[in-house]
């Protein structure tokens, strides 16, 4: 069980997290004080590999090739109910 006193929602901070293109891949920056449980990510409908959790104030690389600014992001999460939630970015 999180603790109440965290500053915003868990769907919120999903919205917080930037992605950002870059050789190997996708940094995937957390300026949140969320662990964030990544299952799989995709770019333009190609797979990352390497994907995990991002721990809070964090960065992590997902592992990909050919991806570029502007590119169209899709990340699923287990999220605090043991589901799965989705979202979708735009590569910074």
């Amino acid at each position: 069980m999180r603790s109440g006193n965290l500053p915003m929602k868990p769907e919120e901070a999903y919205k917080m997290v930037r992605w950002q293109a870059v050789s190997n891949g996708v940094n995937v920056n957390n300026p949140t004080p969320y662990y964030l449980s990544y299952v799989s990510a995709e770019v333009n409908r190609t797979p990352l590999k390497k994907v995990r959790m991002v721990a809070p104030f964090s960065q992590a690389v997902f592992e990909g090739k050919g991806t570029h600014k502007g590119d169209k992001l899709k990340w699923y999460l287990v999220n605090d109910y043991g589901g799965d939630s989705t979202g979708e970015a735009v590569l910074q």
